[in-house]
């Protein structure tokens, strides 16, 4: 603009820029700034602001670069620069980009086209792509792709829009990856429970976890594959908790075939262990658990090794003991067999082991339930041998603990006899070791006898009815000899005979020397017939000659009143001399012993202060029993059983007491493991050993090692060198059953079969006479099968054969050599085909049965030869090559029959033009066939063979026809799709919308979608406005083909979202595929909703039943308030309501009506059946027509009456006996109690009472009459109120018998007192009790038992205080350097109620001792993560007065637990209290506190 200097303002207002405000100039209100003739422009200010009207922009540089509002509320920047900075928006602080309309945010447009939306909708930030069939793509700074948001709702592309991507379909998300999927996580990946990880969207392939078990289920094979080569490289693990297993189970597997068992454990190339590292009894379990025929076989084909620690079957144990067990009640449960040959030896081995605990042996041989026994058939001196050779501390113990019978432990020879031996003469053989433990020897009905010199240190007693001894002389060293010892009967006589006849039954002349008692006297007689068991007077005979060499008599010397040698004080010696010189029987009267010289003169028996010496072998040739509980053989030496008899069981160690007798074979302290010198050895020199059970049991016998984690189970033949099949040099042989070896460890390698001997080596499975196709089959029943070879694998077949089948019989391949050394696959089922597909499971190739290859498919492309020609078919068209390769620029011709030829290219024929003004019908170029390119009114038709119709474009009315020559679909531009077949259910007009890749259809992939579209602006913008989609719901297969039915719509900015869904499931979803859906099964609709369901409407009438599950609330004009609420249910009707279910109650939770609450019935109440009344029943009047039959108690509070005064009916009350019962006879007007077998015990009536039997009163008896008692016993108290005046004597010829209780001021009992019941003591605030189960002691008020002892020996303390607690959760990250009280939150049991879960210690769980004494008190903590720069760790047991404590360090590494176990016996007093707390010296790690393993007990000890 032109300078104003020197200008007037006439000559130049218009120039001027104004304000109009009355002179008052800029202000706060925004005014129009107008030129000098009040023309306005479109700028507006005010003091404090600038404001552009309408439509007008504010220019930067030029025309392309302003800032303008194209509308109310509308702010445009604008620039025309291309430069990527052309608009730029610089702050040195933030930017804040506010749109106040939450749904209209911030928009990006690209020329005009709006592009994305950025907006706010409940609080969610929402990214909005505008342009349909777009994504949204974000990128780093080189513009490489980071993440891609697909117009495919639901898939987010990762990298590029590849094969890697994320996809929801509202129900299923979806994680593809063109390779590899890797999740990386410092911690976990967590999976919810319940939800599981399938494959390929199968459902018989899925792993999952219910938040306790993790399952992997498949019905193909499933394979675990490490490619790393290390230790480990496969781990199946469990460490949770002391109940944890892993099993390897195969449920319906029933193949026992060598190799291909149910379960298999294959190791090609290193061993298979099977190790437990618990410190633990049956720490290693081979367990066959299947039924009576199972057994366990462990076998090697080819190893031949014998040496020890590598035999070629070996079970070993470095430190513990061997069990062979079998809880089996069969013949053979446990049978160790060597059947390699003569010099083919069986050792049970241990090296190690020097355990001789009882149950912890190094070797044991146990049996829980039936016997065990060794036994060899071989007919060999010393065919069974229990040796024990490690050293002059040895011993062999064969001990029954539990065993109380008579035969606890019994040594039984069938055949021949026994013999208990021991070379060391200065121990000798010991029995009956136990003081007061008695010996039996013999039999009833056998004879015992001793064959050398028998010595009797104790008394010896004699119970049988004779008592026979047959030596050449009896020497007695007693002072007395006493006959018919206890006898209690009338004296008789008593003496000694002498048989001198023919034999000992030949009684015709015997002598005797009796104690005549009808003549108290002794006399020599002949008792002609006297065989000595005479009870009574003996008949005498005759009195005969008593001849001695010197006798003194005090009497006369005819010895009429008897014969005396010595005097009391001053005896003399008695002497009876046999036949052989120096040999007799003597009394010793100096010795005081009875002396019975043998061969020699020497002593062979010697009976002196009540014991019996023998000096030389005590020979039984009959049974010795020795009746005691125990029975022990001790020597200082060996102790040999030895049997000489040739016949099997010639020796049997054997129980029979009971089912939980035992016999153990124990070596205490051997520590030997040497071969053929081990701490216990069973051993046959000639024949086999057995070890064998005929209990019908899993685990009949089992060969157990319990030692420790390091222990193993050898079975070792050291000189065995036989490979032989059948008599390898260690065999597992199953007779009838197959042989299979199981592991039921979750490990890789948990069966293992090595051989380890050298490269020459082999393992061989071999099926010697299987003629069978699966003479050798390998099974795997869930998981696959893998061979896998360090060089090659080779399928060998003698018979020209390998055969390959699939399900059984229903497919099978076989790979043949013909003759001719060809090489065939051929396909045995008939009528099958041979397919080769990709890895994706996807067919490439096809060789069909009917000598044809397909390729993609068997459809209708394939090649085909009928032997001298070529024929290509494709789609419905097949041609047949011709045999020649015909000339030179030639073409095939087809004739129209499927035959080809060659021909010239001038007779093929060309495209017939019939218009020959318009040369623009048919145009075909390079990229296009253009029909009608000029636009002219012409048709366009397509016929199928019958149908001239089948596709007709009308070119005049612009629509398309399928089968129809005159489209009409009632607008201008369309589609009529008409069907002239004769309609039908399955006939009628079809349109079909197809997804077609070449793959199948996964889930929620598009099959078709129809959109209906309009323009939404005058430059003919095109916008959808609903669309109806197909969408998969599962991955396609051939027994999956589900889609749903998808419609979308469209709010007020053309922003699409589902409405309704038809699922494929039959159920019409609303909004999405969610909880709320609408669905019929052909009788029934169902409508769901997923919180609830509001029906609106002025009326709601249903018209059948209503099957309502929730809570319905109905209007109140409806006479109903609320179903399911707190108003409860009121229902007002003239008529009947009606419960028509059917359903009986038998609790108060089950029936066809349930009430929570009471029920009030005003009128009656009528139950057609049972009433069940599980509480109380008050009814103020009962009225009760029938019988009341009642199978509790019924509890009266008033009076009960039956009949009415003068019609009165009979009362029963039965009893637990049949016939025993209580009845008021109210015809017969008395009360019978009837008793045992139906007899009237008790009779009441007119007053009298009947007992039929005695009559036992426990308590007072008031007689105020006469009381005429034949014969009384009273059992309680008798209470007279006048004075008892007996006439004469009072006898008792009999026991006093007080079965109740007898007060007595002061006893004085000069006898014994024999109490056939208990008796009850009290005095000094305390009483002692006694009844049928057993002593109490109880307190002053006589209401706690203090102590009681049952009648089974038991003695126990009822209100002994003793407590059980558990954490009830972790202690998770407990503080380093500080004491954290453990929290016992949980009480397994707390008698005397003194635990407390919330104690003072920081809510510690705290035991208050209710009196002083010295209490047992254990705590067991676990602790997971422990620092090894923690110094030490540390638990306490804290009490009042002292402190317990247990130490640890982690000197070496890290630990993921460790368990701190200690006890102690803490003195306190009363109220004094205990608790458990843990201190972590130091260390960066927070330990946690494991609740599982974690508890505290205690109990006052004393």
């Amino acid at each position: 603009m032109a300078t104003l200097t020197g200008k007037t303002i006439a000559n130049t207002y218009k120039d001027l820029l104004q304000v109009s405000n009355s002179n008052s100039g800029v202000d706060s209100t925004l005014r129009v700034i107008s030129d000098g003739e009040a023309t306005d422009t479109v700028l507006y200010i005010s003091s404090a602001a600038a404001q552009i009207t309408s439509d007008a922009k504010l220019y930067f540089r030029d025309t392309g670069l302003y800032i303008a509002s194209n509308a109310d509320g509308d702010l445009d920047i604008v620039s025309d620069g291309t430069a990527i900075d052309s608009i730029n928006i610089e702050s040195a602080g933030g930017i804040t980009l506010d749109a106040g309309t939450a749904s209209s945010g911030v928009a990006y447009e690209d020329d005009g086209d709006e592009m994305l939306r950025i907006f706010n909708s409940s609080s969610d930030v929402i990214f909005q792509i505008k342009n349909d069939a777009k994504d949204l793509v974000i990128q780093q700074y080189d513009g490489y792709e980071v993440v891609r948001f697909s117009d495919t709702r639901g898939k987010m592309f990762l990298y590029d829009e590849g094969g890697e991507y994320l996809q929801s379909d509202a129900t299923d998300l979806t994680i593809a990856s063109g390779n590899d999927i890797n999740l990386t996580a410092t911690t976990d990946i967590n999976i919810p429970s319940g939800v599981g990880l399938t494959f390929g969207h199968a459902s018989n392939q899925k792993i999952e976890g219910d938040g306790t078990d993790l399952a992997i289920d498949a019905t193909g094979n499933i394979n675990i594959t490490s490619t790393v080569n290390e230790a480990g490289s496969i781990y199946v693990r469990a460490n949770a908790g002391t109940s944890e297993t892993v099993k390897i189970h195969s449920d319906q597997g029933t193949s026992v075939t060598e190799g291909a068992e149910s379960v298999t454990i294959l190791s090609d190339a290193g061993g298979i262990g099977v190790r437990s590292t618990a410190n633990l009894a049956n720490a290693v379990n081979v367990t066959v658990d299947g039924g009576t025929t199972s057994s366990i076989s462990i076998f090697n084909d080819q190893g031949t090794s014998v040496t020890e620690g590598s035999e070629s079957i070996a079970i070993l144990s470095d430190a513990g003991g061997i069990g062979i067990r079998s809880t089996a009640n069969l013949v053979n449960a446990v049978n160790i067999t060597n059947d390699g040959g003569t010099s083919g030896t069986i050792q049970i081995f241990n090296d190690q082991g020097t355990s001789v605990a009882e149950g912890s042996s190094s070797i044991e041989l146990l049996s829980d339930v039936g016997g065990v026994e060794l036994k060899s058939t071989a007919d060999l001196a010393k065919a069974i041998k229990l040796i024990a050779d490690g050293g002059t501390s040895e011993t062999i113990y064969i001990q029954s603990d539990q065993g109380t019978g008579a035969d606890s432990i019994e040594i039984t020879s069938d055949a021949g006899g026994v013999t208990i031996s021991a070379g060391n003469t200065s121990h000798g053989v010991k029995v009956g070791t136990v003081s007061g433990a008695p010996i039996s020897i013999g039999h009833g009905t056998s004879e015992t006898t001793v064959n050398d010199n028998l010595t009797v240190t104790g008394d010896l007693t004699v119970s049988g009815t004779t008592t026979t001894v047959s030596s050449s002389t009896l020497t007695i060293g007693d002072s007395l000899i006493k006959l018919a010892q206890g006898y209690t009967g009338s004296a008789y006589d008593q003496g000694i005979v002498f048989t001198r006849g023919d034999g000992a039954n030949s009684n015709t002349q015997n002598m005797a020397l009796i104690w005549d008692e009808s003549a108290d006297t002794f006399a020599t007689i002949k008792a002609a017939t006297e065989a000595g068991t005479t009870a009574g007077n003996v008949t005498v005979t005759d009195y005969v000659n008593f001849r001695a060499g010197a006798i003194t008599a005090d009497d006369a010397s005819t010895f009429t009143n008897g014969l005396t040698v010595g005097s009391d004080g001053s005896g003399a010696d008695v002497t009876f001399h046999s036949a052989t010189s120096s040999d007799n029987f003597l009394w010793d009267s100096s010795e005081e012993a009875l002396i019975i010289t043998g061969t020699d003169g020497q002593t062979a028996l010697n009976v002196a202060d009540g014991n019996l010496v023998v000096a030389d072998t005590l020979d039984v040739n009959g049974t010795v029993d020795f009746d005691v509980t125990d029975f022990d053989v001790a020597s200082s030496g060996d102790v040999d059983l030895v049997s000489t008899s040739n016949a099997a069981g010639a020796i049997t160690i054997r129980t029979n007491a009971g089912t939980s007798e035992t016999i153990k074979i124990h070596a205490d302290q051997g520590t030997s493991v040497t071969e053929g010198a081990e701490s216990v050895t069973i051993l046959s020199d000639a024949g086999g050993v057995g070890i064998r059970s005929t209990a019908n049991l899993v685990n009949a016998v089992n060969i157990t090692v319990d030692g420790g984690t390091t222990s193993t189970l050898t079975l070792f033949n050291d000189q065995g060198t036989s490979v032989t099949e059948g008599a390898a040099s260690v065999q597992l042989l199953s007779d009838a059953g197959g042989i299979g070896i199981k592991s039921t460890a979750n490990l890789a390698s948990s069966i293992l079969l090595t051989a380890d001997g050298g490269t020459s080596e082999t393992i061989k499975i071999h099926s010697d006479q299987g003629t069978g196709a699966a003479s050798i089959g390998l099974v795997s029943d869930a998981g696959g099968i893998t061979l896998d070879a360090g060089t090659d694998i080779v399928l060998d077949a003698d018979g020209d054969q390998v055969s390959i089948k699939f399900g059984g019989a229903t497919g099978q391949i076989d790979f043949t050599n013909a003759n001719s050394g060809d090489g065939i696959i051929q396909q045995m089922v008939d009528a099958k085909d041979l397919v080769i597909q990709q890895y994706d499971g996807n067919e490439v190739a096809r060789f069909g049965d009917d000598r044809k290859f397909y390729l993609y498919d068997k459809g209708g492309e394939y090649l085909s030869s009928s032997g001298s020609a070529l024929t290509i078919a494709s789609g419905s068209g097949a041609w047949e090559l011709p045999a020649s390769d015909g000339s030179s620029n030639q073409v095939l011709k087809t004739d129209g029959s499927g035959n080809l030829d060659w021909t010239s290219p001038g007779s093929v024929g060309g495209i017939d033009d019939q218009s020959s003004s318009n040369d623009d019908q048919l145009t075909i170029t390079d990229s296009a066939i253009i029909i009608n390119e000029d636009s002219d009114d012409l048709d366009f038709r397509v016929e199928s063979n019958g149908n001239a119709n089948m596709f007709f474009v009308d070119g005049g009315a612009n629509l398309i026809g399928i089968n129809t020559s005159s489209p009409s679909v009632g607008a201008t531009l369309g589609l009529d799709i008409e069907s002239t077949t004769a309609s039908s259910a399955s006939e009628g007009a079809a349109l079909r919308l197809s997804s077609n890749d070449g793959a199948v259809m996964a889930s929620g992939h598009r099959l078709g979608v129809l959109e209906f579209a309009g323009a939404e602006d005058a430059s003919n913008t095109m916008t959808v406005g609903a669309r109806i989609e197909a969408i998969t719901d599962a991955t396609w297969s051939a027994s999956e083909n589900g889609a749903d039915m998808v419609f979308y719509t469209t709010d007020g900015n053309a922003s699409q979202s589902e409405g309704m869904r038809l699922g494929a499931d039959r159920k019409l979803y609303f909004y999405d595929k969610g909880g709320e859906y609408i669905s019929g099964n052909g009788s029934v609709l169902s409508i769901v909703g997923g919180s609830e369901i509001d029906l609106t409407a002025t009326a709601i009438d249903i018209n059948g039943t209503a099957d309502i599950s929730g809570a319905v609330g109905l209007a109140s004009s409806s006479g109903v308030t609320t179903i399911g609420s707190s108003n409860g249910l009121t229902v007002s009707a003239a008529g009947v309501l009606t419960v028509n279910s059917t359903t009986d109650a038998s609790s108060s939770t089950s029936g066809s009506t349930i009430i929570d609450g009471g029920v009030g019935i005003a009128k009656k109440l009528y139950v057609g059946t049972d009433l069940d009344v599980d509480g109380t029943t008050n009814l103020d009047v009962v009225d009760i027509d029938g019988a009341v039959d009642m199978a509790s108690t019924l509890q009266l509070d008033g009076t009960l009456t039956v009949g009415a005064d003068g019609s009165g009916t009979d009362v029963i009350f039965y009893s637990g006996t049949a016939g025993d019962n209580f009845t008021w006879d109210a015809s017969e007007e008395k009360l019978t109690i009837t008793g045992t077998d139906g007899q009237t015990a008790l009779d009441i009536a007119d007053g009298n009472l009947v007992v039929a039997d005695d009559v036992d009163i426990e308590g007072d008896i008031d007689v105020n009459g006469t009381a005429n008692l034949d014969v009384v016993d009273i059992d309680g108290a008798v209470d007279m109120a006048s004075t008892l005046t007996l006439a004469g004597n009072a006898d008792f010829n009999g026991d006093l018998d007080v079965d109740g209780t007898a007060n007595l001021d002061a006893v004085d009992i000069d006898g014994n007192i024999d109490m056939a019941a208990c008796f009850t003591w009290s005095g000094g605030g305390s009483y002692m009790k006694c009844s049928s189960s057993g002593y109490r002691f109880n307190n002053d008020t006589d209401s706690i038992n203090i102590l009681v002892a049952d009648n089974n020996g038991w003695v126990y303390i009822p209100q002994q205080p003793a407590f059980l607690a558990y954490p009830s959760a972790n202690q998770v990250s407990m503080a380093v350097g500080t004491r954290v009280p453990i929290a016992f939150g949980t009480e397994v049991f707390d008698q005397g109620s003194n635990f407390a879960t919330d104690g003072d210690n920081d809510n510690a769980g705290t035991f208050t001792a209710p009196v002083a004494g010295r209490y047992q008190l254990n705590a067991v903590i676990r602790v997971n993560d422990l620092d090894i720069d923690a110094p030490y760790h540390e638990v306490r047991i804290v009490t009042s007065n002292r402190t317990y404590v247990e130490f640890f360090s982690p000197r070496d590494t890290d630990m993921f637990y460790f368990s701190f176990g200690f006890s102690t016996l803490a003195d306190m007093d009363a109220s004094d209290t205990a608790y458990i707390d843990y201190y972590n010296d130091g260390g960066a790690t927070q330990s946690d506190m494991i609740a599982s393993s974690t508890r505290f007990s205690g109990y006052l000890a004393c």
